[in-house]
């Protein structure tokens, strides 16, 4: 068959923004190409370096979209005029995004035409862009939802809702619900010894406890808590850091005097993650969900 994957916020792959989000979005069109499917991924481009259009793997082609359509975005609005008042700014974001929303149905419709699409398989954060899209043309289209960022309109014209969990679902949709669970690349993630000295030799850690955190510096991650655990923990803790800017926790790490016990490593490639992994004796993920109104109320989103 010929599936669009409408992952319109997260370029795929990753450019070294994004990467948990771009790296996942990957593993799904890779998935749906090893099963004799041809995969065209409409996601977001971020740099004037990557290519509008491009054949990234074996039957997946990325067709790529300027969060400002015709250049480049970081943010959700680029004005400093948006910066007066918190009014003004979510006046300009939902005006813009609207327009934004509304010319990607067209470019998604071409692409549908184009392509001779059979099914369409929209990302919870595409904003529905794609469900919209797949029921003017009476496509079959499922949702992949992946947290609370989701139109509940893309949930109504789905056929089907792939969820970790129904808890952040209306009641009258789950029975379109297909529960899934988070999987992994086990030819890539397994135990690699021989690589896991490598690390350890490469960071002088032949002689400690190695503590692997992978991942970002997002809020809700949690990971300032390592700071202070690490406070309570004797000098043979080495905390291995890996993933953007968490080097920023420097700062707090030296306040509290453990700034010796962490190792930040910056950006590492998807495909040497598992080195680092197989280097710990422990890996941690100190999510909190403190101050998050949807995670408090529903515990986190891949939960049953």
């Amino acid at each position: 068959m010929n599936i669009l994957y409408a992952a319109l916020d997260v370029p795929v792959p990753h450019t070294g923004d994004f990467v948990g989000d771009s790296a996942h979005g990957m593993k799904i069109a890779e998935g749906l190409a090893k099963r004799g499917n041809n995969v065209f991924v409409i996601s977001r481009r971020v740099t004037r370096v990557q290519k509008k259009f491009e054949r990234i793997a074996e039957n997946i082609f990325t067709r790529r979209v300027y969060r400002g359509l015709l250049f480049p975005i970081r943010d959700k609005t680029s004005s400093k005029e948006v910066e007066k008042s918190e009014f003004l700014r979510n006046f300009i974001e939902k005006t813009y995004f609207f327009f934004y929303r509304f010319i990607l149905v067209f470019l998604v419709l071409y692409q549908l035409k184009k392509h001779k699409i059979d099914i369409i398989l929209d990302r919870s954060s595409s904003k529905g862009i794609g469900a919209f899209s797949g029921f003017l043309l009476g496509i079959p289209t499922f949702v992949e939802l992946l947290d609370t960022d989701y139109s509940n309109l893309s949930l109504k014209l789905a056929n089907k809702i792939f969820a970790y969990t129904k808890k952040i679902i209306n009641p009258n949709l789950h029975n379109k619900v297909e529960i899934v669970s988070a999987g992994v690349d086990t030819t890539i993630f397994k135990p690699t010894y021989r690589e896991d000295e490598d690390i350890r030799r490469k960071y002088h850690l032949e002689d400690k406890k190695v503590v692997v955190y992978v991942g970002s510096l997002s809020t809700w991650h949690g990971v300032e808590d390592l700071v202070e655990v690490a406070t309570k923990l004797n000098e043979d803790i080495r905390f291995l850091m890996i993933g953007k800017n968490l080097e920023m926790l420097g700062d707090k790490a030296k306040e509290k005097g453990v700034y010796s016990k962490f190792i930040f490593t910056g950006f590492v490639e998807h495909e040497e993650i598992p080195k680092y992994i197989s280097a710990a004796d422990v890996t941690v993920a100190p999510y909190n969900p403190m101050g998050f109104r949807d995670m408090e109320e529903h515990g986190f989103f891949s939960r049953r």
